[in-house]
């Protein structure tokens, strides 16, 4: 990949006709690279193994109704009941039939959302091809951020919908109109029925939007109010709809997980975007969060700065506006916790960084200057290569980063499956994290040489089950006299069979 940066970089300096038309060469390497990276998150979908939380939501929720699931109490009681994804995972259900890649359909075409919505918005700021690469990289090769195109839950069409909310704002930013304020909350809407933490962003949204209406309008509060209309038609919709769930998600504890950490946030952020790989140094996920949290600071301070720029350019304006938007939901969380007591988020709950940020750097990148073009277009090239460098390294059709522990429950069950055959069913046990993905795989497809299995976050040692699927240092402290291994499995899970 970064011998075809050089290929390009090459042509680039040396083809006049191409330099002229750098914004239509541009354009094509970036919807060929988005079409490989969706072949990518689509492929994916059809070769992970379900995770803990999708086959949760599949086995409860794949037959309730919308309405239904909203003025439930039971259906509230934890929060993995995402109602967009819920929705549209039975709708993709219904016209495909079952199977795994059905049912994460709905975030693989959120993923094309979110693709086709950072093309829009580089598209904006460049024509340059190096820049505008650099800003593709930024916005969409976060490993961590890749993982829930591939799965079944609510975050990954949080995510399709925020990057399309972000294309609203750009283009209201841009030249502003009525019809894209109403299109930019509709996306949030969606973005919040998929996820409720992004209500964090709407608030966020409410603060940006609302200094960008003062400064348009030069204080002009009669055309700011009508302008303010969309996101009051939002909040009331929002909370007529959705404050009883939150209600009964409160009273369940839902709101406590998290840390009370702020600076946690983002080392996590930064250490979930590592993705386990070590480059070069065991402390990668230390110097990541370092280098990252020093270039933001560098990016914010030239943000604000651009709003005292006296006829600011369109860059300029998103650049602060963007700033903005990036410290306002950290603002957010923060009252949130002093006022409300919740926690900072942490791990998937604050994915609403990663394509804001990834904006954020790019504005901040393409407002440096610098006395000759081509130095740009190098610092640019190396932010490409790096980020083709890291994502090479993590892709991987294994596994996934939240839920690592389930990457081999299909493969276990598989091969007891093909064992045990036609003979008695057995008596079979799993730690409550295989638990989920353990039963959907025996209800969907139809695997019946073992009874329900029983529930518990305790060990159970003493249950004497014919094969016990658990982690490895479960049966290192507990279970070595009553088993022995089976199969073993990545090194981390066996399979034990009663001796």
């Amino acid at each position: 990949m970064s011998s075809l940066l050089l290929s390009i970089f090459y042509i680039y300096q040396k083809t006049s006709v191409l330099k002229t038309n750098q914004s239509s060469i541009l354009f094509l390497l970036l919807v060929v690279f988005s079409m490989l990276l969706l072949a990518y998150t689509g492929y994916r979908s059809w070769a992970l193994c379900m995770t803990h939380d999708e086959s949760a939501t599949w086995r409860y929720f794949r037959e309730m109704g919308f309405f239904e699931a909203i003025n439930k109490e039971t259906s509230w009681h934890s929060a993995n009941n995402h109602l967009l994804n819920t929705f549209l995972l039975q709708r993709s259900l219904e016209v495909f039939g079952q199977a795994d890649w059905v049912i994460r359909l709905p975030n693989v075409l959120a993923h094309a959302l979110y693709l086709g919505s950072s093309i829009f918005i580089i598209r904006q700021l460049t024509d340059n091809v190096f820049l505008g690469l650099a800003g593709w990289v930024l916005m969409n090769l976060n490993p961590y951020l890749l993982d829930f195109f591939s799965t079944a839950r609510g975050y990954g069409l949080a995510m399709g919908f925020t990057m399309g909310a972000l294309a609203y704002l750009v283009a209201i930013i841009k030249r502003p109109k009525i019809g894209l304020v109403i299109g930019m909350f509709v996306m949030i809407v969606l973005s919040i029925l998929s996820n409720f933490t992004q209500f964090i962003f709407l608030a966020a949204i409410l603060m940006t939007y609302g200094i960008f209406s003062l400064i348009h309008f030069k204080l002009d509060f009669k055309k700011i109010f009508l302008w303010q209309i969309p996101a009051i038609v939002t909040l009331l919709f929002l909370g007529l709809l959705l404050w009883q769930p939150i209600i009964w998600l409160q009273s369940s504890g839902e709101f406590k997980w998290g840390t009370p950490d702020l600076l946690q946030t983002f080392k996590a952020l930064a250490t979930d975007s590592v993705y386990g790989i070590r480059h070069f140094s065991t402390s990668v996920d230390d110097i990541v969060f370092y280098v990252t949290s020093f270039l933001t600071l560098g990016a914010l301070f030239f943000g604000f700065k651009s709003f005292f720029t006296k006829e600011p350019s369109f860059s300029n304006k998103l650049f602060s506006h963007i700033s903005l938007l990036f410290s306002t939901i950290i603002l957010v969380i923060f009252l949130q916790k002093q006022i409300l007591g919740t926690l900072y988020l942490i791990n998937r709950k604050s994915l609403i960084f990663i394509p804001i940020w990834g904006l954020l750097m790019f504005c901040f990148l393409n407002k440096l200057s610098f006395k000759k073009r081509i130095y740009k277009n190098i610092l640019a090239g190396l932010v490409f290569t790096i980020g083709i460098y890291h994502f090479g390294r993590s892709a991987n059709f294994e596994q996934t980063r939240e839920w690592w522990y389930d990457q081999h429950t299909l493969e276990m069950m598989t091969y007891l499956n093909n064992k045990v055959g036609d003979k008695d069913k057995i008596n079979l046990g799993v730690h409550w994290m295989f638990y989920p993905t353990a039963m959907y795989y025996k209800e969907s497809q139809g695997m019946d040489f073992f009874d329900d299995l029983r529930y518990s976050k305790k060990l159970l040692t003493n249950e004497n089950y014919d094969y016990y699927y658990v982690f490895k240092s479960n049966y290192d402290r507990e279970l070595t006299e009553g088993y022995e291994v089976e199969k073993a499995f990545s090194g981390f899970a066996y399979l034990l069979r009663r001796k």
